[in-house]
């Protein structure tokens, strides 16, 4: 099959007959025509003789390198939130009037930037050197973060952290398509998925209790000893296909730098001026109008240029050249949009609102984390079994819209017992929405465009939740700061700080902040009702495919 071929494909599989192989495939999402099913049938049928004669998928010890890469994921998504309850220690600490939100956005702005780039880099430098590369990244950041001497240092070497856990976050994903094979490979992608769960949610845990027994900076130092120990791992055990390489020369003619520049400094302006507009409330100042114009009008030359442009693009049109393509997609980033809404702004509403400690608010999570973990296992188990890719999908959104529905109902008078009630329904529905998107598209996705297609939809899940953390924390600003007619400053306020006002304005003040926080839910429940609605126009079809 050709690349002209592939991006013609419908959006679906059409339906088969009776099943002449083993290995199967669901058709509930696809992307691929039925003259492309008989050649990805073929290609199947390749792959299962080939790992069963130690061919083109080598045999590795899966528990030992599942361990390996699972234990770099939790490391990637851990980073993620774990500095959620240690900001205001490490603002204390550092004194800076710098925005202390810039050390969560630094990592997301960082991470989500590359994420274009490592589908195409990986197949042509190799994935090995592409996944330790980037594991290189993150522990040198990781390292440099524990040693920071000023805010400043601090928000750059996130940054150069992001820029690892990016490629981790697309990487692990890419080696587990590379050697498993797709009747399986829902089995090991689950635990990836249960794994990112529980590391998002139970960051601020372990964050608050670092934070509390030790220093803030081992936060970032504990990811070396950790780290050392998974990179052991792959590269001693980790065996992946061999594949050819493109040559230098090659590399210049077809890849596509004015896609990555365009994409990556698009996306990083336009979440850059959102960012500082929310915190400074200038939203009329030059830098900020400039970076969001500059930004829009980038993605807008992107999007124009990966139409048209004959070299390899990072964002290949035939992602996009369907409704149910689109609308697949369009689940991603909003799936991605909400849980990160949740996991980041929970725990702060916990905080800043009902007074509790890092720790506590911590454990507050640790039933969410759970239920997140079990899901998305047991979403691959059963889509392992049934080849079903769409009833996890509409179970999924339900829970996550009646989940968010639950949280408009927590106010700053609520007690704990309900807030944590009322928190158990979301994560049930995020965990079943992890895997199925993926799985859809990497079933409908021939071998060779396997890394680029992986690397898109993870590159939009983050995206979304990216832009989850930045317009949650607009929401959250520009509604306290419309109550105070325009004072920003008490939507800045730490715990400390709210704890030591009046009692009369301490009440008044934490009684607007849940509105605050509770805006984020209403948004999310309306965000969660598009994303049900946009299963509709995703394609079902035949029942399975060989």
């Amino acid at each position: 099959m050709n690349m002209e071929e592939f991006r013609n494909c419908p959006t679906s599989l059409s339906d088969e007959g009776k099943e002449k192989q083993n290995v199967e495939i669901s058709t509930n999402t696809t992307l691929i025509s039925s003259d492309s099913t008989a050649d990805l049938e073929k290609q199947l049928s390749s792959e299962k003789e080939d790992v069963q004669s130690g061919g083109e998928i080598p045999e590795n010890n899966m528990p030992v390198v599942m361990v390996g890469i699972l234990m770099t994921v939790f490391l990637a998504a851990l980073d993620s939130t774990i500095v959620t309850t240690a900001i205001p220690t490490i603002v204390r600490d550092m004194a800076s009037d710098i925005d202390y939100s810039w050390i969560g956005s630094s990592y997301t702005l960082a991470l989500t930037a590359v994420l274009p780039f490592l589908g195409v880099a990986s197949d042509i430098l190799g994935r090995k050197v592409v996944l330790y590369s980037s594991i290189f990244f993150f522990l040198l950041g990781s390292a440099l973060c524990g040693a920071s001497k000023s805010m400043i240092m601090l928000i750059v070497c996130r940054a150069v952290q992001g820029i690892g856990g990016g490629g981790i976050t697309s990487l692990c994903f890419i080696v587990i398509s590379d050697i498993t094979t797709l009747a399986n490979r829902s089995f090991y992608i689950s635990f990836i998925a249960s794994v990112w769960g529980i590391a998002s949610v139970v960051g601020p845990l372990l964050g608050g209790i670092i934070c509390q027994r030790t220093t803030w900076r081992w936060i970032f130092f504990i990811n070396l000893p950790t780290g050392g120990v998974c990179v052991a791992l792959l590269v001693f055990f980790l065996h992946l296909p061999v594949r050819p390489r493109t040559t230098y020369q090659q590399f210049l003619k077809t890849f596509d730098f004015v896609g990555l520049f365009t994409c990556i400094l698009g996306i990083v302006l336009l979440l850059l001026g959102l960012s500082v507009g929310s915190t400074s409330n200038h939203w009329s100042q030059a830098n900020v109008i400039a970076y969001i114009v500059v930004g829009v009008v980038l993605l807008i030359i992107c999007a124009f240029w990966e139409a048209t442009t004959k070299r390899n693009q990072i964002l290949p049109p035939f992602m996009f050249n369907g409704l149910s393509k689109c609308a697949l997609l369009l689940t991603v980033f909003l799936h991605n949009y909400n849980y990160m809404l949740f996991a980041y702004y929970l725990p702060e509403f916990y905080q800043n609102v009902k007074g509790n400690s890092p720790i506590i608010s911590g454990v507050h999570i640790i039933a969410p984390a759970f239920l997140v973990s079990t899901f998305s296992f047991a979403t691959g188990m059963f889509i392992k079994r049934t080849k079903n890719f769409m009833i996890p999908m509409y179970f999924g959104w339900v829970f996550m819209t009646a989940g968010m529905g639950a949280l408009i109902n927590i106010v700053y008078t609520s007690p704990v017992g309900k807030i944590i009630g009322l928190s158990l329904i979301f994560p049930v529905g995020a965990g079943c929405m992890f895997l199925p998107p993926l799985l859809a598209s990497q079933a409908a996705t021939p071998p060779q465009y396997m890394a680029v297609v992986t690397s898109v939809v993870m590159f939009v899940r983050n995206v979304g939740g990216s832009v989850g953390i930045i317009v949650g924390k607009v929401i959250y600003t520009q509604d306290l700061t419309s109550t105070y007619k325009g004072n920003s400053t008490l939507a800045k306020l730490s715990s400390d700080q709210i704890s030591a006002l009046p009692q009369t304005e301490k009440t008044e003040l934490l009684t607007n902040m849940g509105e605050a926080y509770r805006l984020n839910w209403i948004v999310g429940a309306v965000l969660s009702g598009i994303g049900l609605v946009c299963l509709l126009a995703v394609r079902k079809f035949g029942k399975k495919q060989n």
